[in-house]
């Protein structure tokens, strides 16, 4: 039965871990963070985990917490909300991803092939500042063709609007 809670604990550590870093990634990559307007907050894990614990050893609340530790059971997160120190990290990154491929854009120089890492790093940015996956649900699309009615968004220059504001000028286009 301890073998059994103790895999379960791993298997939940892990899983914390990695989802952890995966956040930890993202963060980085795309230079944001969750914020909240609370300074020094602490979010309290609520302890699920015993529960579910539980079940998998098929037994009552009661006798689960012989084998739970006080560690498990007062977990606390700490989660660092300073709006300024975000904004500086930020910068911070930003500065040592441009510091990053200026080196290797001087190695590419060295190298002989620095307008083809130019042109790389342009093709890779316009790659990764786009949009690959599908549209959220509800989004409007830019492109009128796209959306249902053929609905354009507000702002956009369509053809009947030139056409009025061509034979009757710019104030006959506004209703």
């Amino acid at each position: 039965m301890d073998e059994k809670l103790e895999k379960y604990r791993l298997k939940v550590r892990r899983k914390e871990f990695f989802n952890k870093i995966k956040q930890r990634l993202i963060s980085m990559m795309t230079f944001s963070s969750e914020t909240n307007s609370k300074k020094d907050e602490t979010i309290e894990i609520p302890d699920e985990k015993l529960e579910e614990e539980a079940e998998l050893m098929g037994s009552e609340n009661g006798e689960v917490s012989d084998y739970v530790s006080s560690e498990d059971e007062n977990r606390v997160q700490e989660v660092p909300t300073s709006r300024s120190e975000e904004s500086k990290m930020k910068y911070i990154m930003y500065g040592l991803w441009f510091c990053f491929w200026a080196t290797c854009w001087m190695i590419a120089i060295e190298m002989k092939f620095g307008i083809v890492y130019l042109l790389f790093s342009a093709l890779f940015g316009i790659y990764f500042n786009t949009r690959t996956g599908p549209r959220r649900e509800g989004e409007i699309s830019a492109y009128s063709v796209f959306n249902e009615n053929c609905e354009s968004i507000q702002g956009t220059l369509k053809g009947e609007q030139l056409e009025r504001e061509m034979i009757y000028g710019p104030l006959a286009a506004v209703h």
